[in-house]
C-alpha cells in the first residue's frame, strides 16, 4: 500500500481512538459537568435569535437532504462519466453512516439537551425510540456535514480547487458544529464525538476513491454496455463492420 492511504488509515483510526476516547470521558463527572455547563451559559447567556438563527443554521448538516442531493450527484456523475466509482463511494458512505453513527445513536439512548429530565444527559438514559429524542449522542448533524459534503467534494474534485474544496468542508462543518450546540440539539461531547466519526469515513472515503482503477473495470465495462444504444461502447466499429461482403456470381 502507498503511503498516502496508510496516512489517512492512521488517521481514521486516530479519529475513531478520539471518538472511544469522548465516549469514555462523557458519562464521567467532568464530561457531564462540561455538557451542563455549556447548556446551561448557553440557556441563560444567548438573545433568543441566536438560537433561533441557530437552529436554522443545523440544516446545513441535516442527513435527509444531504444523502438525497449527494444521490442526485453520484447518479449523474454515473451516467456522464460512465463508471460505477460515484456510485460505489455514495453507497460506501450511506453504509458507513448508517453503521458507524447510526448504532451508536440507537446504543447509547441519550436525551437531548433540551429534555426537562435530569438525567437525559447520561447515557442508557432514555427508552428505546425511533426519534432524535433518544439518539443525541454521537450528533448524527456534525457527522453528515463531515462525510456528505465530503464526498461530494470528491465526487466534484475535477471541477473545483482544493482549496475551494476545504473552505467548503471547513465552513459545513464549524457551522453545523456551532449551530447544533447553540440550538441545543446536542450536548457538547455529542457533537465532538460525531465530528470525529465524520472525520473517520471521510479519510476511508478518500482511500476507496484513491484506490486502483482496476477494481471498478470489469463493473465499468458492464455498466458501458447497458448506457450504450445496442449494448456496443463508445469507439466500436459499427455493427458488420469487418464482415467480408458477399460476391455475386457473375451471369455466364
Amino acid at each position: 500500500m502507498r503511503r498516502g492511504p496508510k496516512l489517512k488509515l492512521a488517521g481514521a483510526g486516530t479519529a475513531i481512538g478520539t471518538f472511544a476516547v469522548i465516549t469514555a470521558l462523557a458519562p464521567s463527572e467532568s464530561g457531564l459537568t462540561a455538557d451542563l455547563t455549556t447548556r446551561d451559559w448557553l440557556a441563560h447567556a444567548g438573545p433568543s435569535w441566536l438560537a433561533t438563527a441557530a437552529r436554522t443554521a443545523t440544516y446545513v448538516g441535516q442527513g435527509g437532504p444531504l444523502t438525497l442531493a449527494t444521490l442526485a450527484l453520484a447518479a449523474f456523475l454515473t451516467w456522464r462519466r460512465k463508471t460505477c466509482k460515484p456510485a460505489i463511494l455514495f453507497l460506501a458512505t450511506f453504509i458507513l453512516v448508517m453503521v458507524v453513527v447510526g448504532l451508536p445513536k440507537v446504543y447509547f439512548r441519550r436525551g437531548a439537551p433540551a429534555d426537562p429530565e435530569t438525567d437525559a444527559v447520561r447515557f442508557f438514559s432514555k427508552s428505546f425510540c425511533g426519534g432524535p429524542e433518544c439518539q443525541s449522542y454521537p450528533s448524527g448533524h456534525a457527522a453528515n456535514a463531515v462525510a456528505w459534503y465530503g464526498l461530494a467534494m470528491l465526487l466534484l474534485a475535477s471541477a473545483v480547487t482544493l482549496a475551494a474544496r476545504w473552505l467548503i468542508q471547513g465552513a459545513a462543518a464549524t457551522v453545523t458544529a456551532v449551530a447544533t450546540i447553540l440550538s441545543g440539539y446536542h450536548w457538547l461531547t455529542d457533537t465532538v464525538a460525531g465530528l470525529a466519526l465524520g472525520v473517520a469515513i471521510y479519510l476511508v472515503l478518500s482511500v476507496v476513491n484513491g484506490a486502483d482503477p482496476r477494481y471498478v473495470t470489469w463493473l465499468d465495462e458492464r455498466l458501458v454496455r447497458v448506457l450504450t444504444r445496442g449494448g456496443r461502447q463508445r469507439g466500436d466499429p459499427p455493427e458488420g463492420a469487418g464482415r467480408p461482403m458477399p460476391v455475386r456470381a457473375e451471369a455466364a
